[in-house]
């Protein structure tokens, strides 16, 4: 979109700690981190427009018809962190749960909690949270946009959904919630893409890998470094 010609640009994947964010006991994560044992939906990031919280609680509304009983877990801060409290207190009560900021050390432990994650955001780079979910063993849920599809096997490990269609969202979140042998078929694909494609150490060899053949190609053109984009 900038201009870059696509032969001349390289994708390095993010990495994640898979020790850390692993698959764990559902029923002892909920009970450590003190959410009620239900069907539950996770999000992580920033309250910021651009990540659009307001549209997956349009999507949890036409869940909530189906399974009554699932929750919504919000985990982050922002600016709209009050707008979102107060929708929970006034709307939909107990379903909705917002920790506020969660330290690092403790947030793999809401993603083994959770059943499904939701990234509803209008364009990621990538999306760390796509990864981390992943690695710890659940389907993940993200728009199709930007570099979101690079992170989701539509499919196999997840869904896509077109960015501003509420029901397309809804239903993979209640096709996930419903069927527990596709949930744990996902899940477990998810973690074996992500013991692939996201590794810490492969994420840095691309990238060493990726600066030694540009200073290389440089060197031997006689020419500056060229430009570089990685996401």
């Amino acid at each position: 979109d900038l201009g870059a010609s696509p032969e001349s640009t390289s994708v390095i994947l993010k990495g994640t700690d898979l020790e850390k964010f692993s698959p764990g006991s559902v029923a002892q994560a909920r009970q450590i981190v003190g959410i009620p044992d239900r069907p539950t939906v996770l999000y992580v990031g920033g309250f910021v427009p651009s990540k659009r919280i307001h549209f997956l609680l349009k999507a949890m509304q036409l869940v909530w018809e189906e399974i009554p009983k699932a929750q919504l877990i919000l985990v982050g801060d922002g600016p709209d962190r009050d707008a979102v409290r107060s929708y929970a207190a006034t709307v939909a009560d107990s379903r909705i749960i917002a920790p506020g900021r969660v330290s690092r050390d403790r947030i793999h432990l809401f993603f083994q909690a959770a059943d499904v994650f939701v990234l509803p955001s209008i364009g990621e780079g990538s999306g760390n949270v796509l990864v981390e979910g992943a690695a710890c063993g659940i389907p993940t849920i993200g728009t199709s946009a930007a570099g979101i599809p690079d992170y989701i096997d539509h499919g196999h490990t997840g869904f896509l959904f077109e960015r501003d269609n509420v029901d397309e969202l809804a239903a993979y979140i209640v096709m996930l919630l419903e069927n527990e042998s596709l949930r744990v078929r996902m899940g477990r694909a998810g973690r074996a893409r992500a013991e692939k494609l996201h590794p810490y150490e492969k994420m840095i060899n691309d990238l060493v890998a990726l600066f030694t053949r540009t200073v290389e190609n440089a060197k031997m053109s006689g020419t500056g470094a060229e430009s570089i984009g990685a996401r």
